[in-house]
């Protein structure tokens, strides 16, 4: 650990949040250190039953593209690693002389159990570690029957949700800069060594029309945090008011296309919770604005 006249620094571990806005462990960090240092751990092996598949890769390179960017822009760094997580969180933190890991929640069952086994091991070495809720509106647990239980049923848990639970509002995106830049920065992989592309992959790029395709829906960038809040607000817009009824028609515009944008991080369910709410002018919401919450 570091003297009580040291640099403090925190590694900030990314996983499927992707975002520097509403980002509780980059938010805890930035505010708690002297010094941030965002990683990356590229783990294929350790997703369990669910490994990534080539449109996740796909959508995953831009992503990471559009954070670092974004950091950089900052005059930060997203710092990439390729590896078991455990033995590249140990590396980045011998080489920075960091203070401490902290991260997002994941719930996949593999993911479950691979923090945990991080964690302790970070405990046994006395490294602080600290973990947050980046993916949920509310722990779903803490919602019980009047006779103590889980719900079984979605709606009546979900009527007592909306009657019991106020969503916090998202967080700002913190302030990093170079007054936030570590003393070392550690050694990154450049994101082609991830091999996240399709060329990469199999030597064929099947996916050539993807982002031509993505642009066409999406106002803006494609993937990434500033491409997400574009088009949440082109679907609030243009969209949400005949939801019900166009979302099941492959034909029209008629979904959020927010699924991918989840699934990586770019933006919380509570940005885009209070994004409705803010659309409805603070009243009771539409059969739309139900039906897409």
């Amino acid at each position: 650990m570091s003297d009580s006249n040291a640099e403090t620094t925190a590694v900030v571990w990314f996983r499927h949040d992707l975002r520097l806005a509403d980002n509780p462990a980059l938010h805890a960090a930035a505010e708690e250190f002297d010094a941030v240092v965002p990683v990356f751990v590229w783990t294929p092996d350790e997703e369990g039953n669910w490994p990534p598949g080539g449109a996740h890769r796909w959508w995953l390179h831009h992503s990471l593209k559009a954070l670092a960017d974004d950091l950089d822009s900052r005059s930060s760094r997203l710092i990439l690693r390729v590896g078991p997580a455990l033995d590249e969180l140990q590396a980045v933190l011998h080489a920075t002389g960091a203070d401490a890991v902290y991260w997002n929640k994941r719930h996949e069952p593999a993911i479950f159990e691979r923090d945990r086994d991080v964690a302790q091991a970070l405990r046994a070495d006395d490294t602080a570690f600290a973990v947050y809720e980046s993916t949920l509106l509310h722990d779903p647990d803490r919602i019980e029957t009047t006779s103590g239980g889980p719900y079984h049923v979605f709606t009546p848990f979900w009527n007592k949700f909306r009657k019991r639970v106020e969503v916090p509002l998202p967080l700002d995106r913190p302030r990093l800069g170079e007054r936030k830049a570590p003393s070392n920065w550690p050694a990154s992989a450049d994101l082609s060594e991830l091999k996240l592309t399709p060329e990469a992959q199999d030597g064929v790029n099947w996916a050539e029309g993807f982002a031509d395709v993505w642009a066409a829906r999406q106002p803006g960038r494609a993937p990434g945090e500033q491409g997400a809040h574009q088009r949440l607000e082109h679907f609030l817009e243009n969209g949400l008011a005949s939801y019900d009824d166009d979302r099941d028609r492959p034909d029209l515009d008629g979904s959020s296309l927010m699924s991918p944008r989840l699934h990586h991080g770019e933006i919380s369910p509570r940005q885009i919770w209070h994004a409705v709410q803010e659309k409805s002018g603070g009243g009771p919401l539409s059969d739309d604005e139900e039906s897409f919450l």
